[in-house]
């Protein structure tokens, strides 16, 4: 329970927009495809990502950024068309 708190109190206090910022940049560097490849594969294994519904490039992805900006393939996700539902796209 200290251990939740101590960090809890650490990021209360660390500049978060500059944090953002250089995960921001971290997110662009391109990284070797077998790295990457395992990087996405946990990630989706931690987070129930289906990359099945994902136009994923023929050469994979080059960073994280186009990982986390990827396309949905045509069709993965039907839009409700119903005047009352509230879509983001």
């Amino acid at each position: 329970m200290a251990d939740v708190k101590m960090k809890l109190l650490i990021f209360k206090y660390l500049p978060k927009g500059f944090i953002s910022r250089v995960f921001g940049g971290i997110a662009l560097i391109p990284v070797p495809r077998v790295v990457m490849k395992r990087v996405i594969d946990w990630y989706c294994v931690k987070y129930g990502v289906n990359l099945d519904e994902a136009a994923v490039p023929e050469s994979g992805f080059r960073n994280l950024n186009e990982f986390f900006t990827r396309k949905l393939k045509k069709g993965a996700r039907i839009i409700d068309r119903d005047a009352r539902s509230v879509v983001a796209t």
